[in-house]
């Protein structure tokens, strides 16, 4: 049973619209909202690193890979019906 969600926490060193925090469900996304110039890394480069293992970083940011913790419900099975 999976209770959680992949999240790519991307550490700008210069902030972008207000913030330098930005998560993400994909590296796509990171690629959506964030340039390569605001990065340092194309999405192409991107795509083959293994942030399971290893985090990235450069002189513009730092991106990591981690989990979102989500809430389940256990599913209920009415024996009634069987």
């Amino acid at each position: 049973m999976t209770i959680g969600r992949k999240v790519i926490h991307v550490e700008l060193n210069v902030a972008y619209k207000g913030q330098k925090d930005w998560y993400f469900g994909s590296k796509k996304a990171v690629s959506q909202y964030l340039s390569k110039e605001q990065l340092g890394i194309k999405y192409s480069t991107l795509r083959n690193i293994n942030l399971e293992k290893y985090d990235y970083e450069n002189a513009l940011c730092r991106i990591k890979q981690g989990i979102l913790l989500t809430a389940y419900t256990p599913i209920h099975i009415d024996e009634s019906n069987l």
